[in-house]
């Protein structure tokens, strides 16, 4: 009987509801009939919604072969969940379906898993093809079952060469049973791996360093599996054998090496891991001595230097700054030590000891000693011959500075100016001195200061002879210091401070006395005291230079009876009044006085006698002319009297008051008095008689002579003897 489609579904739908698991009605041609609840659970959507889009939730095949098929159903969020579908043994045509009826298993974890499996094992193969080191499945009994191209690269055979040989063949002779033990410990399930350094043969007959790491996998139908990873340590083993013999190296040359080198460690406990044997001797103790006793360093140190030692932590951290110190050997002999130290750390960055490196620079030392002290003595030499230049120098300004003011002081043309010479040049010779020159009055019972310079007074500025122990002596005084010696009474003017006085002697004769007082309480340096001498030895010659100018001069323009000035000075300042007198346009008087009767006055008390009355004449007339005024002795009994700035007039009143003088003057000689004289004076004028010297010489002249012819004991002036003519 046919159904009719409703009738079909029905029992379609009958048909899988009886089905728990998920389940589909495919038709003949691979169209969807219904499915059950189940899936419909499972895919989160309703029965209309499956069969609306069934492309969209599954894919199943529309005919069976009786095999089943793994394939997704996927879900409403877009997920995918596999399910081995298998069709169903439900006998479709007795219910009048056709088509197949599948009821689907959920194996998606299985199915997941199986494909992680699978992944994993194609990306191990592929690492296993691409890995940079030989990698290698070996069975049991060594043979190669499979191989990856790095281990042919590094054997030098093929993969088919491999898998004829087993792990044996490639090793060494000498190291084929090196790895016995570890099989068996593998193989009977006590280790899972292990690790093994042996030699390997290449195809080409050299020799090679490997690392072979062998690990168990789990047994399969050919037994028990070993994956190898095989790579070539050769270079690591070349760099092993060379650091080994770098190491062997370092132990002769330590162990030969002069210095001694030392390695002390602070844990776990303070103690020298390596001395070299010149320890013994360098510093006379062995290195087993130096193993025992930790402080054996520091107890060698000198006690003066211990507090270098001390600061080793310091010196540790940084090595490029040596230590030296000096340590005692066992002899007792002290040598000089150089310590390098170069600090090491543990694995926390903590200080954990030092490597050192002791030198003995004894000789070094000593040698640096013998340079120090060369240097020194090159120093001292340089610094002497620098003092020596300047010296030398400074000698040079002296005796230039002295050449200049010896020259001045010949080109002085008096007193005067010598002593500002003096003064001026003091500061330039004596620098840092206060100092003065003084001056031997004619008297000879006073000594005056007539320079000077400096802040420091240099004692009294008048004082006696008897004062200076210079010039009592003769020669210079010096006075280091004034608490020892004897200083001069006239430097004692309450401060005692060094000094030097220095008498100005020219000839065997005294002129003064040079002194010096430094600036502080320090001595005078001795350059000064020795050019102290120069400089007095050339003041006392100008003074006494000038003093015999003087003399010469005085007795060139002086009357040597009188000591009033003579013809030939009144002569050169008459000129020299003129010619002031007309710039001026002052008048200038001149007075000639003669002595009334002298003839007769010589007749009656003699020559001597005469020769008193005009030296007392001569006094009087010092006495009693004015600063600027000229006396003079004319010659004979006749004096002049000049008077710059006087008219006639006033000159005939001071004649008229000589006159009075002279009238009253009394004196006697050889205890005799003498009669009284009388002066008669001729007066004449610039105003009255002319501007040149002989005008006026004769004018006056000529007024003594009226004078004269009108009864003598009188004063006619040029002016008035005019008009009486």
């Amino acid at each position: 009987m046919t159904l009719t489609p409703a009738r079909a579904r029905l029992s379609a739908a009958e048909l899988l509801a009886l089905i728990r698991a998920p389940a589909v009605l495919l038709g003949a041609n691979g169209e969807l009939i219904d499915v059950n609840e189940r899936l419909c659970q499972l895919v989160g959507a309703s029965r209309e919604d499956v069969q609306r889009v069934p492309e969209r939730w599954l894919k199943l095949p529309s005919q069976s072969d009786g095999a089943g098929v793994m394939l997704p159903l996927r879900t409403a969020d877009g997920q995918d969940r596999w399910f081995a579908w298998r069709p169903s043994h439900f006998d479709l045509a007795a219910l009048n379906l056709s088509g197949v009826l599948w009821s689907g298993e959920d194996v998606t974890e299985e199915y997941l898993a199986r494909q992680q499996r699978e992944r994993e094992g194609e990306q191990f193969r592929l690492a296993f093809e691409a890995a940079g080191v030989g990698m290698a499945w070996v069975d049991v009994r060594g043979r190669f079952l499979h191989v990856n191209p790095a281990l042919c690269e590094l054997t030098g055979y093929s993969a088919d060469e491999l898998l004829q040989m087993t792990a044996i063949a490639l090793s060494h002779p000498e190291d084929r049973r090196l790895e016995l033990p570890q099989i068996r410990s593998l193989l009977n399930h006590e280790i899972g791996r292990f690790t093994v350094e042996k030699r390997y043969i290449h195809k080409d007959g050299h020799t090679y360093w490997v690392q072979i790491t062998v690990t168990r996998l789990a047994e399969g139908e050919s037994g028990t599996l070993l994956l190898t990873q095989t790579e070539s340590i050769q270079d690591r083993k070349n760099t092993e054998f060379a650091l080994r013999e770098s190491e062997d190296r370092l132990r002769r040359l330590l162990d030969n090496a002069a210095d001694v080198i030392y390695r002390w460690r602070l844990e776990p406990e303070p103690a020298y891991e390596y001395v070299s044997p010149s320890a013994l001797a360098v510093l006379g103790y062995a290195p087993e001595e130096w193993y025992q006793d930790p402080e054996l360093g520091l107890r060698l140190c000198h006690p003066d230097d211990l507090s270098t030692l001390a600061n080793w932590r310091q010196q540790a951290l940084a090595p490029r700054t040596p230590l030296v110190v000096r340590m005692v050997r066992k002899d007792g002999q002290v040598v000089w030590t150089e310590h390098r130290l170069a600090p090491f750390f543990d694995e926390r960055g903590n200080l954990a000891g030092f490597d050192a490196i002791v030198r003995d620079i004894t000789e070094s030392k000593q040698a640096e000693e013998e340079r120090r002290q060369a240097a020194l003595a090159l120093e001292l030499a340089n610094l002497q011959l620098s003092e020596k230049v300047v010296e030398l120098e400074s000698r040079n300004q002296e005796v230039a500075a002295l050449r200049e003011m010896a020259e001045l002081l010949q080109l002085c043309i008096s007193a005067e100016e010598a002593h500002l010479v003096v003064s001026r040049f003091g500061p330039r010779l004596f620098s840092g001195t206060s100092g003065a020159v003084s001056i031997l009055k004619v008297s000879r019972t006073t000594v005056d200061r007539v320079a000077g310079w400096g802040l420091r007074s240099p004692g009294e500025a008048v004082f006696g002879p008897n004062d200076c122990w210079s010039l009592r002596r003769g020669r210079p005084h010096l006075i280091t210091d004034p608490t020892t010696g004897i200083i001069c009474p006239h430097l004692q003017t309450g401060e005692l401070i060094p000094s030097l006085c220095v008498p100005l002697v020219s000839q065997g004769e005294a002129f003064g006395v040079l002194t010096l007082v430094p600036k502080d309480d320090r001595p005078l340096p001795e350059a000064h005291v020795r050019l102290a001498a120069s400089v007095a030895e050339q003041v006392a010659l100008a003074l006494a230079n000038l003093a015999l100018r003087e003399l010469l001069r005085s007795q060139s323009i002086r009357d040597p009876l009188t000591d009033l000035y003579n013809r030939r000075f009144l002569e050169e300042t008459l000129e020299r009044e003129l010619v002031r007198a007309a710039r001026s346009g002052h008048p200038l008087s001149l007075l000639i006085l003669d002595v009334d009767h002298f003839k007769r006055f010589n007749d009656d008390f003699g020559h001597d006698a005469g020769d008193a009355l005009l030296r007392e004449l001569a006094t009087l007339l010092r006495t009693n002319v004015r600063g600027g005024d000229v006396a003079c002795r004319f010659g004979g009994e006749e004096f002049v009297v000049l008077l710059p700035e006087t008219s006639e007039e006033t000159a005939a009143q001071r004649a008229e008051e000589i006159g009075r003088l002279v009238r009253e003057l009394s004196f006697s000689h050889r205890g005799k008095a003498l009669r009284a004289v009388t002066v008669s004076i001729g007066v004449a004028s610039t105003a009255s008689a002319g501007t040149s010297a002989q005008a006026l010489l004769t004018a006056a002249d000529s007024a003594l002579y009226q004078a004269k012819r009108l009864g003598r004991d009188r004063v006619v002036t040029a002016s008035a003897r005019t008009s009486a003519s």
